[in-house]
């Protein structure tokens, strides 16, 4: 089973205003570090130990006012690697099947 993208459950201005938000938010040595991970493991990264299940990102956005209820979504766990690969590479890579996540 696929797993749905994030414009599947967000509006674009929210998929914007979340992007946008970890953009700024992530330092710029992470959004090194996790490019070099998300380049050499396109269709996988997401499974990587460092990112381990968003958690991190997770309590970022909750912690900034961008919760499952102000979302109007059930969990952000579906969410996570899409907007954080558009706010660190700019584009999806990998997207084809999530559902070993």
């Amino acid at each position: 089973m696929r797993k749905k993208a994030a414009r599947e459950f967000l509006t674009d201005q929210q998929r914007d205003e979340l992007i946008a938000f970890l953009r700024d938010w992530l330092p710029e040595n992470a959004k090194r570090g996790y490019r070099d991970i998300m380049l050499a493991f396109p269709h996988s990264w997401w499974l990587h130990p460092h990112f381990a299940s968003g958690i991190i990102l997770h309590s970022a956005l909750r912690g900034n006012g961008f919760t499952e209820k102000t979302l109007g979504v059930k969990s952000l766990e579906p969410l996570w690697p899409e907007l954080l690969e558009l706010a660190v590479l700019g584009r999806k890579i990998g997207m084809k099947d999530r559902s070993h996540a």
